[in-house]
């Protein structure tokens, strides 16, 4: 025995599955904080380790004296990155979500595996 669902049941689910607004933009945020928050662990791991590599006093090929340090242009580039991988990441799937077919749920009708509707209509 299948259980046939009601159309208020239906439509609360298609509204249930719809990306809103609120969802999209919460995504690219918290993709964008991650991928900051990344990119600082990153750069407070380089300096430790720069700080670290200078007071070892290793016999090392090349000079690691205080004229080794970090560029602030290279900094500013991780940040650029961090954010830019960040809105990425974060915006390919509220794309996919927002593109999420709910007309044939609506009209309760099946669709393909693939999402994708087939047929002389698609």
């Amino acid at each position: 025995m299948t259980h046939q669902p009601t159309d208020t049941e239906v439509r609360d689910f298609a509204r249930r599955h719809q990306l809103t607004e609120d969802q999209a933009r919460q995504l690219l945020t918290e993709s964008v904080v991650l991928s900051t928050i990344g990119a600082a662990l990153g750069i407070l791991l380089a300096f430790w380790l720069l700080a670290a590599l200078q007071a070892a006093d290793l016999p090392l090929p090349i000079p690691v004296g205080d004229e080794v340090a970090i560029d602030a242009r290279v900094l500013g580039f991780t940040a650029l990155l961090a954010v830019v991988t960040g809105l990425l990441f974060g915006l390919a799937p509220a794309l996919q979500a927002s593109k999420a077919d709910v007309v044939p749920i609506l009209k309760n009708e099946t669709v393909p595996a693939g999402g994708a509707r087939r047929g002389p209509g698609a």
